[in-house]
């Protein structure tokens, strides 16, 4: 039989050391470090990014995980501190330079972040087509403390401003975790974004 759990370290590390070339190789970085050994010096280390803690990934979650070559896999805490901005998600996989001089905390100092994908070349022109255009917009559409749906709106406003031709909206609604879901009746979602909606439609 077939053991999904076994592979699973194997298939993550891949991801890490595939798409860490895929970095390397756009930015022209020489060569990659560890990310658990101490070093004085500042290093540049490839890692996936994730969150130490339950909830939603901020400044003080960060954590590294380095891939199998480098770092055998070990995981850091990360100092974002230094970085002017950043934007990271977990399962991002990233380049970051930085000195970790205990082997306990890496202190970036420097981000590098995904390879832009290519344009999509048409090869098949329709005549006298016109581009069109699509937003796309990904949820949760509610704050951390309302579920009242406000960013929702004015998510509506700027489609009945722009009118694209396609639309689509992405999930979740609701964060699962929200605070106020578990005392709110289940026709809540209806009620709040399915008139909305009807509205809009």
């Amino acid at each position: 039989s077939f053991d999904i759990g076994s592979h699973l370290p194997t298939v993550l590390s891949y991801k890490i050391e595939e798409l860490g070339e895929a970095l390397k190789a756009h930015y022209g970085i020489e060569e990659f470090s560890s990310l658990i050994i101490p070093v004085q010096d500042r290093v540049t280390v490839v890692g996936q990014v994730g969150c130490d803690a339950n909830g939603k990934l901020n400044a003080k979650s960060v954590v590294l995980e380095g891939d199998q070559e480098h770092s055998s896999g070990g995981l850091v805490p990360v100092d974002v501190s230094e970085l002017p901005e950043y934007s990271l998600f977990p399962g991002q996989v990233v380049v970051m330079e930085g000195i970790n001089s205990t082997g306990k905390q890496f202190f970036a100092s420097k981000l590098y972040e995904g390879v832009p994908l290519p344009f999509h070349k048409a090869t098949d022109l329709l005549e006298g087509a016109e581009p069109q255009m699509v937003l796309v917009a990904c949820g949760p559409y509610t704050t951390s403390d309302s579920i009242t749906y406000d960013p929702l709106l004015d998510l509506i406003d700027v489609i009945n401003k722009d009118k694209p031709d396609v639309c689509i909206l992405l999930g979740p609604f609701l964060d699962a975790k929200h605070k106020q879901v578990e005392v709110s009746s289940g026709c809540l979602f209806i009620y709040c974004v399915g008139s909305e909606l009807r509205i809009w439609l």
